[in-house]
């Protein structure tokens, strides 16, 4: 990510959450589908009878119990795949580029064998992996009323910063935070890692970057969040 799309992520992080009162305007949870899949030009290397096969068990995302994001990790050769998401194991209802109903394929470029490719897909529709960018979230001491099990989790992707259309910006919005102050850091959502509130003050951001697309990194419960 280059200096002007990093600053605008900032920006966007910053703006959004350091408002000090905002109404709270009760609304339903987006419907949830069965089933998701990636249905992609990697099927049959991954174990399916053959591409483009949303009912496959091994193109199959697992809904997160911490913020009910789908995600699946499937390992795969070096080479440009082209995919796209698929609800409740059919083509009736799919999303492509820029969580677009029955948009364009996804293009996926691989860049080695081997890797580790993580798939996200959430009920904004977008579907992204850990190779297309970072996949950051915006930690504070509200994620606990967004529905995350405590607050300051990194992981907890209920405040993921998305960026469907692919500008560089990465935007979260809410209703569901209640009037008052709230604080926040930027943080790479890198799967295992847990954190406190940070002992600097959250108007010095860290620099985002994606996650790493092979052995994810931890830290102790205890310590600093990491800075991914």
């Amino acid at each position: 990510m280059n200096r002007k799309s990093w600053l605008a992520c900032v920006l966007s992080v910053f703006t959004a959450l350091s408002i000090t009162a905002v109404p709270m305007i009760a609304s339903a949870a987006p419907a949830q589908p069965d089933a998701v899949s990636v249905s992609g030009t990697f099927g049959a290397q991954v174990g399916c009878p053959g591409d483009w096969q949303p009912e496959c068990a091994q193109t199959q995302l697992t809904r997160r119990s911490n913020d009910d994001v789908w995600s699946t990790t499937l390992v795969l050769k070096a080479r440009s795949y082209q995919y796209k998401a698929t609800l409740d194991k059919s083509w009736a209802v799919s999303y492509g580029q820029g969580g677009s109903s029955s948009g364009a394929n996804i293009t996926l470029t691989v860049p080695a064998d081997g890797t580790k490719v993580t798939f996200y897909y959430d009920t904004t529709h977008w579907v992204t992996t850990n190779l297309d960018g970072p996949i950051v979230t915006a930690a504070g001491n509200f994620q606990a009323k967004l529905g995350c099990p405590a607050d300051w989790s990194p992981d907890c992707l209920r405040s993921w910063l998305e960026d469907p259309n692919g500008t560089g910006v990465y935007t979260f919005t809410t209703t569901a935070i209640p009037a008052g102050t709230t604080r926040s850091k930027q943080r790479s959502a890198c799967p295992g890692t847990s954190a406190t509130e940070p002992a600097v003050s959250p108007a010095a951001p860290t620099s985002p970057s994606a996650c790493p697309p092979t052995e994810p990194r931890s830290s102790s419960p205890t310590s600093r969040p990491p800075t991914c």
